[in-house]
């Protein structure tokens, strides 16, 4: 084994430049600062680079993982016995005449709010607000006070994974071949039964990888965008806890969307966080892992928690909704490898 080890590291150093590191800790990777580490990891600076990596972890029979900012996912404490591939490629190109931006998957979201902002194009301030990549979005139709990534999305470039002996290709969709739901995609609803069948996601699997999006925006003054871009940040810094370890929302709400900037009384009771708050989320803990005390849907922890910690508080609290109120809450968050 050590030796086959020694043979899949040498191929990839040189087929990737040298510039694979080992026995990564994926809480570096990740918002949760959690997980094992990774056996290999590469970063990807263009679209290019990911594809190259992809194709050789696909001729080394390497398990892969294709990796933003990791604002939605947590790996387990064994770790990723593969290839992480952290995907940083961020280029963009705007069509000034169209009111359209192509941006590569890696960009962050913030950047690309503030790139669109300074040509004048707007309707995406929402994202300013999430922390992440285009790709993760994308994945999984992101939103914020009503609206969504799907609705914007123009056309989506896809890599597709051989299937019985064919070969790696990119291929052009429409935005629309995302199927997009609330918080959800049909990547994101084919990952989820792969995860199901305990085979992770991207190990190996056969569903496309986002490259990069064309999305359509909207005419508006910089100034206009910014006071818009102000007034989200400021709603959110309101509303959510700051400077705590966490992956943002832990579930998705029953209501089937987004909580609205003006959500009346009625509808607030069906939202995650106020049935998390009313079976005493707040008092919970296991291990290190716990609920934040401003807000009963971020779930945190002082740095000394596990992956496990998380998955078992989840799965407490799950349980917990679903004997009161007979509601079954779905993570946002993906658990990626072995777990009890």
């Amino acid at each position: 084994m050590k030796n086959q080890n020694s043979k899949i590291e040498s191929v990839l150093q040189e087929k990737l430049g040298g510039k694979v590191l080992l026995g990564e800790s994926l809480k570096y990777y990740t918002t949760m600062k959690v997980g094992g580490v990774a056996k290999f990891l590469y970063k990807a600076k263009d679209s290019g680079q990911v594809l190259r990596a992809i194709k050789v972890a696909l001729d080394l029979k390497l398990s892969y993982f294709i990796l933003g900012k990791g604002g939605n996912v947590i790996f387990s404490d064994d770790g990723f016995e593969g290839l992480m591939i952290v995907n940083q490629a961020s280029k963009v190109s705007f069509f000034e005449d169209k009111a359209e931006v192509w941006a590569e998957s890696g960009i962050t979201n913030g950047e690309l709010v503030m790139k669109a902002a300074e040509k004048g194009f707007g309707g995406i301030e929402f994202l300013a607000t999430i922390p992440g990549t285009l790709g993760g979005a994308l994945y999984g139709n992101v939103g914020a006070y009503g609206w969504e990534i799907g609705s914007f999305v123009k056309s989506i470039s896809l890599l597709i994974l051989p299937d019985k002996g064919k070969e790696v290709k990119v291929v052009k969709k429409p935005g629309s071949f995302l199927k997009p739901l609330y918080r959800s995609t049909i990547l994101k609803r084919l990952n989820a039964k792969i995860i199901a069948q305990g085979k992770g996601i991207s190990w190996g699997s056969f569903h496309p990888i986002i490259l990069s999006a064309t999305l359509q925006l909207q005419r508006k003054k910089p100034e206009q965008i910014a006071r818009e871009i102000g007034k989200l940040i400021e709603m959110r810094r309101k509303r959510q806890p700051q400077g705590i370890i966490s992956s943002g929302s832990t579930f998705k709400n029953p209501l089937g969307r987004s909580s609205k900037i003006d959500e009346v009384y009625k509808d607030i009771k069906k939202t995650a966080s106020y049935m998390l708050d009313n079976v005493g989320a707040k008092k919970i803990k296991v291990g290190d892992a716990r609920v934040s005390d401003r807000h009963a849907n971020f779930f945190t922890h002082s740095g000394k928690a596990t992956a496990q910690n998380i998955k078992d508080l989840v799965q407490e609290l799950q349980k917990r909704v679903y004997e009161r109120y007979e509601v079954k809450l779905d993570p946002e968050i993906e658990f990626v490898g072995k777990f009890k």
